[in-house]
């Protein structure tokens, strides 16, 4: 199905977010408990390349569409306000 022309930019926008941000260090929130993902959560991943940034906007994309949200911040703080929301989120 293709996209609206709406959602289609909005994908764009993320994309670039990840490609803005390479070389830099990003956040992300918990989905799992495996060692490699508890330490990106508390670490942080830095975005080595542009093939990097493909591959974490894809991960992204594929948890969001598996209903697992998964998102990556510019901080810890960002990140921490994220999870709070969706606690509210399952709690209602």
């Amino acid at each position: 199905m293709p996209l609206t022309p709406e959602a289609k930019a909005k994908w764009e926008l993320r994309k670039q977010w990840f490609i803005d941000r390479i070389g830099k260090k990003v956040y992300r929130n918990k989905t799992c408990t495996c060692a490699t993902c508890e330490r990106i959560y508390k670490e942080g991943l830095t975005i080595t390349d542009k093939m990097h940034a493909d591959y974490v906007f894809d991960c992204e994309c594929i948890y969001n569409i598996e209903k697992n949200p998964l998102k990556y911040f510019d901080t810890i703080e960002e990140r921490d306000a994220f999870e709070k929301e969706l606690k509210k989120g399952t709690s209602a």
